[in-house]
């Protein structure tokens, strides 16, 4: 795996802090960055068929979950376009508003 240059300069400082603020049990350590897919085993046929029914559930659930935000979000606006009509009667009715052509 290849590091980037400006990340070495990073983790070789890091480690000096370490040996720095622990220096008994940092004495013999060192830093290094390893793959993630060489320390993780590939899942077998079967296990994957449980993780993707678990991600099908969750994106179920989310949309679900979408689905009534934006149905209560609709509700609560047409709610609010009932609403209007009857304020800007009732501000007419009382000589609130002027309107001149």
């Amino acid at each position: 795996m290849h590091l980037p240059a400006t990340l070495k300069p990073n983790l070789a400082f890091f480690a000096e802090q370490l040996r720095a603020a622990y220096p008994e049990t940092e004495r013999n350590a060192s830093i290094s960055v390893v793959s993630g897919r060489d320390n993780l085993p590939a899942l077998d046929p079967e296990t994957w068929a449980v993780v993707g029914a678990a991600m099908a559930a969750v994106a179920l659930l989310l949309l679900i979950a979408c689905a009534n935000v934006a149905s209560l979000l609709l509700a609560r606006a047409a709610a609010g376009v009932r609403k209007l009509p009857s304020v800007s009667r009732s501000a007419l009715a009382d000589g609130g508003c002027c309107v001149s052509c």
